[in-house]
């Protein structure tokens, strides 16, 4: 009898043992979660920047100019100041207005209008400009762009359709 009790008091034991585990559940490893990649950060159009250009591909040239966008939803207006220098042979600057659509959110289309200032340091002639351009952002903050213009004298005058290309560095 003693023997049957023993045997009796181990399987009482193995069941209450047996139940405890079986309401708290062996811990497994937990499943790594797949790396989520974040989307590239959208371009930030806004604010200041500068940069240069080749203001004229067709003669060496170089110019660096200062500018400052407002975005609002996909649309893009801005203001841009240029100084420019033909090989010491004449110095222009001027003023452009812009205004756009960003596609996505790393290219623009844009019109461009303004008004400039040319001088050979021997006389000044007064200038506007009209165009259009493409810039595209392969960075975080450095942007290119290529413009065709059209310049014209207010006293007359008028060249057509040069190509300017260039960096803007964004703030």
């Amino acid at each position: 009898m003693k023997l049957f009790r023993m045997v009796a008091a181990a399987a009482a034991s193995m069941m209450i043992v047996g139940s405890a585990a079986a309401a708290d559940p062996v811990p497994m490893m937990p499943a790594v979660a797949p790396v989520a990649v974040a989307p590239a950060p959208a371009f930030d159009w806004s604010g200041m920047y500068f940069g240069v250009m080749i203001p004229e591909v067709r003669i060496i040239s170089a110019a660096g100019l200062v500018g400052f966008n407002m975005v609002r939803g996909n649309f893009l207006a801005g203001v841009e100041m240029r100084l420019a220098g033909f090989l010491g042979e004449a110095v222009t600057t001027s003023v452009t207005g812009r205004a756009g659509f960003i596609l996505g959110d790393r290219v623009v289309l844009y019109g461009l209008g303004g008004v400039g200032l040319a001088t050979d340091f021997s006389n000044f002639q007064a200038f506007y400009t009209v165009g259009t351009g493409i810039e595209f952002a392969p960075g975080s903050r450095v942007s290119i762009f290529a413009e065709s213009r059209a310049f014209g004298g207010f006293g007359g005058g008028f060249e057509c359709c040069m190509l300017q290309v260039g960096v803007r560095i964004h703030r």
